[in-house]
């Protein structure tokens, strides 16, 4: 038996623009069973407008059209097969943070926070190097 998992992928524009000159996820793309979904154009732009719009989590909203904008981004990816979605924006986890179980309409989607998760990785590797001085 084979499968796949979707994983949809979130970034602001510039990083979205960057993605194919330095092929950030393309050695997760590779492995095995894992897809890349990326929004298309029209939910890329109410993933920028959840960041930069004029209610959008850059100024200072976390409610309302952003989280609006964002459920509706994270619902088309999922209806497109992902069933986790990469905030690859530094923003995107103030409307909604990590979990196992985002309501995706007829599905649930598990949403990822990279920076929590690159936090975590460095405490470990800290705690794990011996090193419990707060100076790392």
């Amino acid at each position: 038996m084979t499968f796949s998992i979707g994983s949809g992928v979130f970034t602001s524009m510039p990083q979205a623009r960057m993605m194919p000159s330095s092929r950030i996820f393309d050695s997760a793309g590779k492995a095995p069973y894992v897809d890349i979904i990326v929004p298309d154009d029209d939910h890329q732009l109410l993933v920028m407008e959840s960041i930069y719009g004029a209610a959008g989590v850059k100024a200072g909203f976390t409610e309302g059209k952003c989280r609006e904008d964002l459920s509706k981004a994270i619902v088309h990816l999922a209806e497109r097969g992902a069933r986790v979605a990469v905030l690859g924006c530094t923003e995107l986890p103030l409307l909604f943070p990590q979990s196992t179980d985002f309501d995706a309409r007829e599905t649930t989607v598990a949403l990822v926070d990279p920076t929590m998760l690159l936090a975590a990785a460095c405490v470990r590797h800290a705690v794990a190097s011996g090193n419990s001085s707060p100076n790392v």
